[in-house]
């Protein structure tokens, strides 16, 4: 077995996609972050087979597979931005406002209190990436 760093080699590539339910309605929120990484274990200590040189978009959950044994965030910092998106059709203006203001107020715990549930995270690396060995000190 053996744990290993990924990230981004570029500012500005790591994007997370937060999805929120409620009376069968979803919304998320996009948050762009400058940089961040995630910690990747496999099965030997041969490394995770993934294309370091480009990617268009890469799910880091859709990293898991047989040699794959598990994908945890490491840590991501400096949000550079961040919006909501939703179907407009599915909320009036005045509910759009209210989820940003509560978002802006108190973040989660601001939406949580209007009744949304967070139903899923998805995070996305962009462009080059880095991959290296993390070595126990």
């Amino acid at each position: 077995m053996a744990v290993w760093t990924l990230m981004p080699a570029n500012k500005k590539s790591i994007e997370e996609v937060v999805y929120w339910e409620k009376d069968g309605k979803t919304i998320f929120f996009r948050q762009g972050w400058r940089s961040g990484s995630v910690t990747i274990t496999t099965a030997d200590d041969s490394p995770p087979n993934i294309d370091l040189d480009g990617n268009e978009e890469l799910s880091v959950f859709d990293l898991y597979d047989d040699h794959v044994l598990d994908v945890e965030l490491d840590s991501f910092w400096d949000g550079v931005w961040g919006e909501w998106d939703w179907n407009d059709e599915d909320l009036s203006d005045d509910e759009k406002e209210e989820i940003e203001d509560a978002w802006n107020e108190n973040s989660y715990e601001g939406v949580e209190d209007l009744g949304w549930i967070q139903s899923e995270t998805d995070t996305f690396f962009y462009g080059e990436l880095t991959l290296e060995p993390v070595t126990e000190q």
